[in-house]
């Protein structure tokens, strides 16, 4: 008589949990042009899986006495609290360099990881060890010349290409980035790319936030900081982009029917002139903010608007 074969309950697979706590879910991107380079961020920060709030992903060491360059760290991870904290320390050990030297700035950020990673990642469990990616920019001061370098764990690389985007939206930003940059344009089409990118990213991408942050290094050696009203208004320039785009990709392919290119030029011209009239007023509402922060040093308290 045949013995029947013993039943056997197969195992069920473990399937990893992401860790609860608080997760960045982002955005983050950098990239150059002729007037200089963007590093810009949404601000969503998602805690245990029910709530949001806003934090800024974006940190900018200033310029010391001793230092002839500018450093500005951005982070994309699942823990935040560990973002915060290699931010800080990223910047802390670039700042001990003190001269414009990459392969010396280099050297302190593999350190620097590899140290991070071993005080506090490695030793955790593998199915609980948070993932980091950052962007790293170092603005020369003499001439503003600057640069990125993309980590990931403990690698390190100069971002040799003009552009470099991390985070759960960096592969649409990515997208994105190439149809629209112009390696040519300016400082105000470096901006607007920067909004629409932002834009067209939450408004596809779970996770990451409506608001945003943009920092914009200038080859003068300067470094600016844009968001709410200023974000706004970039937002408000693009924001015929994609109504531009359809007709023009009408015309171009409608062969069977002879199409009107004075329509779309004339578009095109009408959306340039409104965004040149929006651009004057910002530029005059800054020169005006100037002239208050004079008065101000000057011991006038009264605006002059």
């Amino acid at each position: 008589m045949t013995k029947p074969l013993p039943f056997v309950v197969p195992k069920k697979p473990k399937i990893p949990q992401r860790a609860k706590g608080v997760r960045r879910m982002t955005i983050i991107a950098g990239f150059s042009g002729w007037g200089g380079v963007v590093l810009c961020a949404d601000t969503q920060e998602t805690v245990s899986g029910y709530g949001k709030r806003e934090v800024e992903k974006i940190s900018v060491g200033g310029q010391m006495a001793d230092m002839d360059f500018n450093v500005a760290v951005a982070a994309a991870t699942d823990s935040g609290p560990h973002a915060d904290s290699l931010t800080g320390e990223l910047i802390y050990a670039v700042s001990q360099v003190k001269v414009y030297s990459l392969s010396r700035i280099k050297e302190e950020i593999e350190k620097k990881l590899a140290e991070y990673h071993a005080k506090h990642i490695w030793p955790r469990a593998s199915q609980d060890r948070p993932h980091i990616e950052t962007i790293v920019v170092i603005q020369h001061a003499e001439g503003g010349h600057a640069d990125m370098f993309h980590t990931t764990d403990t690698a390190v690389n100069w971002v040799s290409g003009s552009r470099c985007c991390i985070g759960v939206g960096s592969h649409l930003g990515d997208f994105i980035l190439e149809r629209t940059l112009q390696g040519a344009g300016s400082k105000s089409h470096m901006l607007a790319v920067a909004a629409h990118m932002l834009k067209e990213v939450r408004e596809n991408i779970d996770g990451c936030g409506k608001n945003a942050t943009i920092w914009f290094f200038g080859k003068d050696g300067t470094c600016e900081q844009f968001y709410n009203d200023r974000f706004k208004f970039m937002e408000d320039q693009v924001e015929d982009v994609n109504d531009v785009l359809k007709e023009a990709m009408r015309y171009m392919t409608d062969v069977e029917e002879d199409s009107d290119g004075e329509a779309l030029l004339h578009r095109l011209d009408i959306e340039r002139r409104k965004n040149r009239e929006h651009y004057e007023q910002e530029m005059e509402q800054e020169r005006k903010m100037e002239e208050w922060r004079q008065k101000m040093k000057d011991g006038t308290e009264d605006a002059p608007f």
